[in-house]
């Protein structure tokens, strides 16, 4: 079960690839920029994994995923978190904490994108950078229904306790909010924002 429920994972993410990849141009800085990002969230996810209660871990990790949907959009922020939840996966055994962070990725792109938040291109306003909490906060709902009917009702790859996925969820809630407030902090840094422009990482 867990080896067909990667493999419609990976069918899911290399279509959306293909189908990105036939409309826009992908830069090297970019894949570079991706990469650093994930490699940041999983040292983080290495070093913040912390047991708080029976099957619930602390998990910074999705801070690589959060700046890089907010710089470069929702297929990078997706890959993004795709990549940034093979290690989790490899900690719980569960073949879907990629896939469920890829979905986190895209919608908070797609989300802020929409928003006009677009560093660079906005240049940063601050009544904008204040919709960022509330953006990643709704964009990561899909990965949070992911993880209640997965785990809780349908047992996919496992069941855990109800007790234990809504432990999970508050637990992810709250490291969400702070995450999002660490990525307004660093966004209205003009240091930040000017380097980000001086790396040219808008898309061709």
């Amino acid at each position: 079960m867990k080896i067909w429920i990667s493999f419609l994972a990976l069918i899911i993410v290399a279509l959306a690839l293909r189908r990105y990849v036939s409309k826009k141009r992908i830069t090297v800085k970019q894949i570079a920029f991706v990469g650093i990002m994930s490699a940041m969230g999983t040292a983080l996810a290495l070093v913040s994994f912390v047991p708080i209660g029976p099957g619930i871990n602390v998990d910074l990790s999705h801070i690589g995923t959060f700046i890089v949907a907010i710089v470069l959009g929702p297929f990078y922020g997706m890959i993004t978190g795709l990549i940034i939840g093979l290690y989790p996966m490899t900690v719980f055994g569960n073949p879907l904490v990629p896939l469920g962070k890829a979905l986190t990725g895209l919608f908070i792109g797609f989300l802020i994108r929409k928003a006009r938040l677009v560093i660079g291109v906005e240049q940063g306003e601050k009544a904008r950078l204040l919709r960022i909490i509330p953006t990643t906060v709704v964009g990561w709902i899909p990965e949070a229904v992911l993880i209640l009917v997965t785990l809780a009702i349908l047992g996919i790859p496992y069941f855990l306790p109800v007790p234990v996925v809504k432990g999970i969820l508050v637990k992810g809630t709250v490291e969400v909010i702070l995450l999002g407030a660490l990525c307004e902090a660093l966004f209205v840094s003009k240091a930040l924002k000017h380097r980000l422009e001086s790396m040219d990482l808008s898309e061709k």
